[in-house]
């Protein structure tokens, strides 16, 4: 009966509707032992997990990058590493299914239990050729992402571990405070402690971050690896796991000089496959040329002393780069084109009252006595949008936090806001209709007042001592309410 039902089915058949991968590797026909699938020639899948907040899709790739979607998608559910397949090489697209896929997963569901159940909620379908049936921009089709225009939805450590499968290099974007950095505490879960933190800063350099000659105790000089090739390295010895160099506030520092000539090999078409290796001939630095190396700047010395120096790196496939950009800092440098398409790029917003209001609770404190500063929170940060710019709203973090007070989170959100006056240059008139009534603490809400004449005006804190009534109504045109009449100046602590 079961040889019968597998006749019955048709993989392709299945595959175009979309299909269970536990039933895809359990019902498939076989042949002679091995599974048979009629040719597909059509070259993309999307891979969906149905989990406890809904469905959850990956596409854009063939047979290999839609293993890298169901090895995360498993690990997810399960907490078990199924590895990846077997390169597929010079196969087409159904002997990628037969010959790999479909026996890799068979094998991990005999090993265990768990990746059973998982599979079952787990399904694949062939990709429709239309970008509009997909729902994707014809620029997610390029193969390091680069999007025209980023993401918009709501971002987590989930999405953000989904994109690094899919895309391998990733900028996470957003105004300060919105959880950019947050981020790294989830994405724990996903890579464990094969993590590299590095925060780029003016003074950061290609030595730094690639390779560079640093002073030895007999006072020669070595050249050394910087922390990428360090963490090229470790990916390179252990290629079955991924690992990810997190790069806080990438556009601190001179992106085009600290990368150099890593763009060419930063690509995921020059990323190099080191999992059907043996072991003793998985490396990352090389003393000699291969097809996907750059020559480095600066070639290492051997660890243990004589022998070649290493001139020659080659990218791991599974080491992923997250970086994260302030968009409201206007003071540091940007990302050139070059280094932009090399990247996907995912925009992070500042949670809306709603959103927020569910966040605090999700955690169970109380969040009563901050519901009039929400309030006034999220109808300024409408009014930034609408009138200055997305870049110019404030982020939600301070509310987060043990023993946060009202006077607390104030004084953090104003004096972001004073930030934002000076950097995107906001008229006196202008802020009163941003502002409103101010933020209110206790029986006094406070606002921002611009203090000074020409070049040295500058952007203060100042208490209105009339009792908080908050003006959701207030216009910038109008003016606003907010006027300096009984208003004392005061510290900038916001208490």
């Amino acid at each position: 009966m079961e040889d019968m039902d597998k006749q019955k089915f048709n993989a392709k058949q299945r595959l175009e509707e979309g299909v269970s991968l536990f039933d895809l590797v359990t019902k498939c026909p076989r042949e002679e032992g091995e599974f048979k699938i009629e040719k597909i020639i059509k070259d993309e899948f999307t891979v969906s997990m149905e989990g406890p907040e809904g469905v959850r899709e990956e596409g854009g790739g063939g047979p290999a990058t839609a293993s890298k979607s169901i090895q995360g998608f498993v690990q997810e559910m399960t907490g078990k590493d199924i590895g990846r397949q077997e390169k597929g090489g010079g196969l087409t697209q159904s002997q990628s299914l037969e010959l790999r896929t479909l026996p890799h997963l068979e094998h991990a569901m005999a090993q265990n239990s768990d990746v059973e159940a998982a599979l079952k909620r787990i399904s694949m379908k062939i990709t429709p050729d239309s970008t509009e049936d997909s729902g994707r921009t014809a620029s997610t089709h390029q193969e390091n992402g680069g999007a025209a225009m980023p993401s918009q939805g709501s971002v987590t450590a989930e999405t953000v571990a989904a994109d690094l499968r899919k895309y391998t290099n990733v900028i996470v974007e957003g105004v300060a405070g919105c959880g950019k950095s947050h981020l790294l505490e989830g994405l724990t879960h996903h890579y464990g402690e094969r993590i590299e933190v590095v925060v780029f800063h003016p003074a950061t350099s290609y030595e730094d971050f690639v390779s560079g000659l640093r002073p030895q105790a007999d006072g020669t000089f070595k050249g050394e690896a910087g922390v990428f090739v360090e963490m090229c390295k470790a990916a390179a010895n252990n290629p079955e796991q991924d690992y990810l160099l997190f790069i806080d506030e990438i556009n601190r520092a001179n992106t085009s000089r600290v990368f150099g000539d890593l763009m060419l090999v930063l690509e995921s078409s020059k990323r190099v496959d080191l999992s059907g290796i043996a072991k003793n001939e998985r490396a990352a630095l090389l003393s000699k040329r291969t097809p996907h190396t750059i020559a480095l700047q600066t070639p290492v010395d051997p660890e243990e002393g004589g022998g070649e120096r290493l001139r020659y790196l080659q990218v791991p496939r599974n080491l992923h780069i997250l970086g994260t950009m302030n968009t409201t800092d206007r003071s540091v440098g940007t990302i050139d084109l070059a280094l932009r398409r090399r990247f996907h790029w995912v925009t992070m917003h500042p949670l809306d009252g709603p959103r927020l209001r569910a966040a605090l609770d999700s955690q169970g404190g109380d969040r009563e006595h901050l519901d009039g500063l929400i309030q006034w929170y999220a109808a300024t940060n409408e009014r930034l949008q609408t009138h200055v710019g997305p870049d110019a709203r404030l982020g939600h973090s301070y509310f987060f936090g043990a023993d946060r007070s009202v006077a607390d989170v104030a004084t953090d959100l104003l004096n972001q806001l004073k930030e934002v006056v000076a950097t995107f240059n906001i008229q006196d008139s202008k802020i009163k209709g941003i502002v409103g009534s101010g933020a209110p603490v206790g029986d006094q809400a406070w606002t921002i007042v611009l203090k000074g004449q020409g070049l040295g005006r500058r952007p203060e804190i100042e208490a209105n001592k009339r009792a908080v009534q908050l003006d959701e109504q207030s216009s910038v045109d109008e003016g606003g309410s907010g006027s300096s009449e009984d208003v004392d100046t005061a510290s900038n602590q916001g208490s």
